[in-house]
């Protein structure tokens, strides 16, 4: 029960300073330039992993997962504020222009 009210239970804030995911009563806030690889997982509950490597304090590398309502915009935000990151679609095996 706890994981259907989470899954419906998020939304997203994203803005200059970096992607931010509300879940229930957890907030995740990561920088821009600490994104590294999202994948397109089309077979799963969620939509996109969305992998980080941090630059400071705290856990060094982790991933978060999403199924934003609007895909489309979602993907360009994260291509505007963070160019670095590897975009790959894994039930194709290979990296995805957006």
């Amino acid at each position: 029960m706890l994981l259907f009210f989470s899954q419906y239970d998020t939304f997203w804030e994203m803005d200059a300073d970096g992607l931010k995911q509300h879940r229930l009563w957890v907030n995740t806030k990561i920088s821009w330039k600490d994104l590294t690889r999202v994948v397109s997982s089309w077979s799963s509950t969620y939509d996109l992993k969305i992998e980080y490597q941090r630059h400071g304090l705290g856990a060094k590398s982790g991933r978060i997962l999403a199924s934003p309502r609007d895909r489309d915009q979602f993907l360009d935000t994260l291509r505007h504020f963070a160019p670095q990151v590897e975009f790959t679609d894994e039930s194709a095996k290979k990296t995805f222009d957006i």
